[in-house]
């Protein structure tokens, strides 16, 4: 399969105020994400103190992918700070 190409802009093209906003989204998404982690860590933990480990085996793969989405949201972020200086 033949990779798409991209004609959009880059960073350092866009309007302040389409960067701003970009910047608050990221950040919102990426507090989500960092609630969504702690919340199913605490059920991590719940699980495994009783035991079960059929349960915290099926939460190792939502953990994971909640810590790579905020740590995503979280380059995005710098990214566009990096844009404003």
């Amino acid at each position: 399969m033949a990779r798409r190409k991209t004609t959009g802009q880059s960073l350092e093209h866009i309007d302040t105020a389409v960067a701003d906003d970009l910047l608050r989204r990221a950040d919102e998404i990426g507090h989500c994400y960092r609630a969504l982690a702690e919340k199913a860590g605490e059920f991590y933990l719940r699980a495994d103190a009783a035991g079960l480990n059929e349960v915290t085996r099926l939460l190792n793969s939502p953990m994971r992918h909640a810590f790579d989405g905020e740590q995503a949201f979280n380059a995005m972020k710098q990214a566009l700070l990096a844009r404003r200086r």
